[in-house]
């Protein structure tokens, strides 16, 4: 292995913030109306998601923590982490982003935020969490492939 590291596409965080940065001027120029009473429908939903979204994401930093592994896939990966919600999934970071984008499109009753989710899913899906994953089964072996088997990667 020349480097440590999965060498992904893009630093997710930077992939959140243009993604939510597209979908808030979309929003903004071209907004998409919202059927008739569903606002506050929309509104709660978001708001949840957003909330959803933060709690995958803090928890999934606070396990990398506790399992002593570096958070920022530029850095070498220490440990697999198996605990907390990584039982449920294999990237709840990523996944923290994607619902928080949605959320918080939502939140603010833009639809934009619907494919600007599913276009940030799909970046992470390809430019980050698959080179991560080629990167990590060849540094870890079987027991990351023992992982693969056991949990899934997104839901």
């Amino acid at each position: 292995m020349d480097q440590d590291h999965p060498n992904v596409a893009f630093f997710p965080p930077i992939g959140f913030a243009v993604t939510l940065g597209a979908v808030t001027l979309l929003g903004w120029l071209v907004p998409l109306p919202l059927p008739t009473g569903l606002q506050s429908a929309t509104t709660w939903a978001g708001a949840v998601l957003a909330a959803i979204g933060a709690a995958l994401g803090l928890s999934a930093i606070l396990a990398f923590r506790r399992a002593g592994t570096n958070v920022e896939p530029h850095k070498p990966a220490l440990a697999i982490v198996r605990g907390g919600v990584y039982r449920l999934t294999r990237n709840p970071m990523y996944l923290g982003l994607v619902s928080l984008t949605l959320g918080i499109g939502l939140w603010f009753a833009n639809l934009w935020a619907l494919p600007g989710a599913a276009a940030l899913w799909l970046a992470l899906d390809r430019g980050v969490v698959a080179r991560e994953e080629v990167y990590l089964e060849a540094k870890f072996g079987d027991a990351y492939r023992a992982l693969l088997s056991e949990t899934r990667r997104w839901l």
